[in-house]
This record gives structure tokens, sequence and C-alpha cells, in this order.
């Protein structure tokens, strides 16, 4: 019998909740925009993040079933992978839902605020969710069912603590400062016509996430979650520089 930390699943279910209230809050008290761009950032994610860039792994892991073995060629095709779905897919969206909403440049941070908290949302519910789920399988005797996952069930279920949930927590806001960034240099290259600055953005989002994969596999993750945070604080800061360049409606970022 499984013993799930109580716990951390609620820090997962709590932290998922405080996501959209403060990016509701955010868009709508502190932008005044309405909630259009954050729910086309949420779908967008949903579509390329989950289903499309999802539906490629599958196809690309079952010709290439070693290539997880090899973890700098996973990096780098993890990290290529998810920059050219999430970034075309950004921009996509913005060209097909935003053309007439292009001169107020708080859509872009209402957008962004869409994106990355439902990326956090979704990512921590299904997380707990699946945690109850394997656990509740093998309390009940059904754990055969999970077949060769099952080792990696009671890895996963045991090493479900507090402070893992926090790092967990830090993480999702490290992707959520990253994806603000990397907004700025989507909405801006669709606006003024910059494709240099998608370009930067696919390079620089399939960076990060190479370098995440690549650090969790060589130090330990309170390190590695050190390393993402720092990493998209940088992110953050150079998609303001490109925020302070291009704005058009005087809105400043703090």
């Amino acid at each position: 019998m499984v013993k799930l930390n109580g716990i951390a699943v609620a820090i997962y279910f709590a932290f998922s909740l405080i996501i959209l209230v403060c990016a509701l809050v955010f868009i709508r008290l502190r932008l005044k925009t309405k909630i259009k761009p954050f729910l086309i950032g949420g779908l967008t994610w949903l579509l390329f993040a989950t289903m499309l860039e999802g539906s490629v792994h599958g196809v690309v892991l079952s010709i290439f079933p070693g290539l997880r073995e090899n973890t700098l060629a996973f990096a780098i095709y993890g990290g290529l992978m998810a920059g050219i779905f999430e970034e075309l897919g950004r921009y996509l969206a913005f060209k097909v839902f935003f053309k007439r909403d292009m001169e107020n440049d708080k859509n872009a941070l209402a957008y962004a605020a869409g994106h990355g908290g439902f990326e956090a949302t979704y990512l921590l519910i299904t997380g707990a969710l699946g945690m109850i789920v394997m656990a509740s399988l093998i309390n009940s005797g059904l754990g055969a069912e999970l077949g060769d996952q099952l080792p990696a069930a009671l890895a996963s279920i045991e090493a479900l603590t507090v402070p893992m949930a926090l790092l967990a927590i830090i993480e999702r806001i490290s992707a959520i400062i990253a994806h603000f960034g990397l907004t700025m240099f989507v909405w801006f290259s669709f606006k003024y016509k910059k494709p240099g600055l998608l370009f930067a953005a696919i390079g620089i989002h399939a960076a990060f996430d190479a370098i995440s994969v690549l650090a969790a596999s060589a130090m330990p993750v309170w390190a590695t979650e050190i390393v993402i945070f720092v990493i998209a604080l940088c992110i953050g800061a150079a998609g303001r520089l490109v925020w302070k360049k291009h704005r058009s409606d005087g809105v400043m970022l703090e």
C-alpha cells in the first residue's frame, strides 16, 4: 500500500487556483483589458503545446524509440519542438485573432497571462490527478494495470513531498515569467513585421527547454530549479527590453 502526501497534492490544487485568480485580477484590474486575449492565450497553448506538439512527439518517439536514452539529443529535440510549436502558435494566434487589436499592447500581456497561466494550471492539476489515480489503482490491488509504468509510478508517489511540490510551483512561476518575455518578442514581431524577433523567440525557447532538460539530468532538483528560474528572469528581462523599445500605448512593465 502506498501513501500519497495529501498536503503536497493540496499545494498543487491550491496554486493552480491561485494562478487563475491572480491572472484574472491582473488583466481586469491592472491592465483593464477584455478577457478575450487571456482565453486565446490559454487555448493556443492547449492546441499547440499539448495537442499538436504532443501528436508529433508520439510519431517521432515511435519511429526513434531510443531518442529518450540520449539526453543531449532528446534535450535538443524537445527544445526545438517546444520553441517551434509554441512560438508559431503565438504568432498565428496574433495573426488570426488580433489583427484589429494590435494597437493596444496591453493585449500582449493579457495573452501571456493566459498562455502561461493555463499551462501552469493544466500541468499542476493533471499532475495531481495522475498521482491520485495511480495511488488509488495500486492501493486497490490494480497496480498491474499500470504495466511497465508501475515502478515509475511508485517512484513518483514516493518522491511527492511538500518540498518537491513547492519546487514544482517555483518551476511553474519560472515558466510564466518566460512566457511573458517570449510573448513580447512574438507580439512585436507580428505587429511590426520583424521576423527576426520571432526567430529569436523560437531559439530562446528552444535553448531554455533544452538547458532545463540537461540540468535536470545532471543536477539535484533544487539546483535545477535555480538554474531555470535565473534563465527565466533573463528571458523576462529581455522581453521587457523589447516591450520598452516597441510599445505604443504608454503602459510600463514594472
